[in-house]
């Protein structure tokens, strides 16, 4: 039997997202280590209470857990740090000739780049476009009763 659970991120606005860790526990009502690998790569071996980082994207699987093993995943983060995070399957046993997949998406939103920041400034814009007119205009009529005095 193979028990597989991923860490997916679909939205993740950091400096380099890939290199966020995100930590998950793992409960087993058995006792025993059971061999478990990351993307394919062989990591070691795992038990009841022990915790396995993932960053974005990555799966592991625990191998040879026995049919019918209850178990239950939880994220360290889970809801932390502004994000929210979705859990299918964190909780549930070990079917018979198959697998128990646990998947936990964390999304975070953030603010559109294009939206202007907000200042606070409350001040009426056309008040001071009528106070640039009238400045205009006063200045026209100051020149042109400058020239007609000089004529």
């Amino acid at each position: 039997m193979h028990w597989r659970f991923l860490s997916d991120l679909k939205w993740l606005f950091l400096p380099d997202p890939l290199e966020r860790e995100f930590h998950f526990t793992i409960t087993l009502d058995t006792d025993g280590e059971y061999e478990y690998s990351v993307d394919g790569k062989a990591m070691g071996n795992i038990g009841n209470g022990s915790t396995i980082a993932l960053k974005s994207g990555q799966e592991a699987v625990i191998s040879m857990i026995p049919a019918g093993t209850a178990y239950e995943v939880t994220e360290t983060e889970s809801g932390k740090d502004g994000y929210t995070t979705t859990t299918t399957g964190g909780k549930g046993s070990v079917p018979p000739l198959s697998q128990a997949v646990a998947a936990f998406e964390n999304h975070k939103d953030t603010p559109p780049h294009n939206i202007p920041p907000q200042t606070g400034d409350t001040a009426r814009t056309g008040l001071f476009v009528g106070l640039a007119l009238t400045s205009l205009a006063a200045i026209g009529i100051v020149l042109l009763l400058g020239r007609r005095l000089w004529k």
